[in-house]
């Protein structure tokens, strides 16, 4: 990403916000930090293979993408900064984002978020590197449908999916204990902590016959569950460090035939960096 002058004498009025994220984010954003410039700035926000709409967080690190650049203009750059304003756009896009999405484009690592009983954030430090599969279902998340599905099975079954999500809960705290000693992380007990997270999610009614098609083409050797809200979006897959090239070869074979798309990440990538463009 880079600013170049355009040939504007200021940002336009921030009184009414474009429906469009392309011009209300930096016209909000710009309001914020006061910026005044007289010949302006134009923002250029490259993806590379993110996917953008699937369920990853991408209107977030746009945000993240757009303060970094504007407040770097102005040589403010200090990380609290950057995810304040990130944070105050996404509440435009969202109405009431948890704020899980910018931080963690901000500050990069992983970050452990509890919404109840009360919200909180928690860092995850020295977490060891591991390698996903990401792969895009495609399917548009329709996430409102879901909500409403998974309260009217609580209605008619609050036991079960109490119970459930007790379980999900469980898992959570398990992969935070392994996480906070890296040392004697486990990618065996890893892999088992996503299948079955994967199979309480199905079970409470959030997963979809795509998602449910790559879990099995990835299955028995590749643990995978859904991301997001699931009901299509993405899905990730973990690779532990003893699995042979060619298996993760010809799964990516695999899912392209079925129309899926993939990309390979790492889990606690940096968070904001600038460098100098090259043109």
């Amino acid at each position: 990403m880079h600013s170049a002058p355009r040939s504007s004498s200021s940002w336009p009025s921030c009184r009414s916000f474009s429906t469009s994220m392309a011009t209300s984010i930096p016209c909000h954003m710009a309001s914020c930090v006061r910026v005044r410039l007289s010949v302006g700035v134009q923002l250029h926000v490259t993806s590379g293979d993110f996917p953008v709409g699937a369920g990853l967080g991408s209107s977030a690190a746009f945000c993240v993408s757009v303060a970094a650049a504007l407040l770097r203009r102005h040589d403010v750059v200090p990380l609290d900064t950057i995810n304040a304003h990130a944070f105050a756009a996404e509440v435009l896009l969202h109405d009431d984002p948890s704020g899980v999405d910018n931080t963690v484009s901000t500050y990069g690592g992983a970050i452990l978020y509890q919404k109840q009983p009360q919200s909180q954030m928690k860092a995850l430090q020295d977490l060891p590197t591991l390698r996903f599969l990401l792969t895009n279902t495609h399917v548009p998340r329709e996430t409102k449908h879901l909500v409403a599905k998974v309260r009217a099975l609580h209605t008619a079954d609050p036991a079960f999916v109490d119970g459930r999500f007790e379980a999900i809960r469980s898992i959570i705290e398990a992969f935070q204990r392994q996480a906070e000693t890296p040392r004697t992380f486990s990618q065996t007990e890893f892999q088992a902590m996503i299948r079955l997270n994967q199979t309480l999610l199905a079970q409470v009614g959030v997963s979809h016959p795509s998602i449910d098609t790559v879990v099995n083409l990835a299955n028995p050797l590749l643990p995978t569950k859904l991301t997001g809200a699931g009901g299509g979006g993405c899905t990730i897959t973990f690779i532990p460090d003893d699995t042979d090239e060619g298996a993760v070869a010809a799964l990516k074979a695999d899912l392209a035939k079925h129309g899926f798309t993939c990309v390979e990440t790492v889990l606690g990538g940096p968070g904001v960096k600038f460098s100098l463009a090259t043109v």
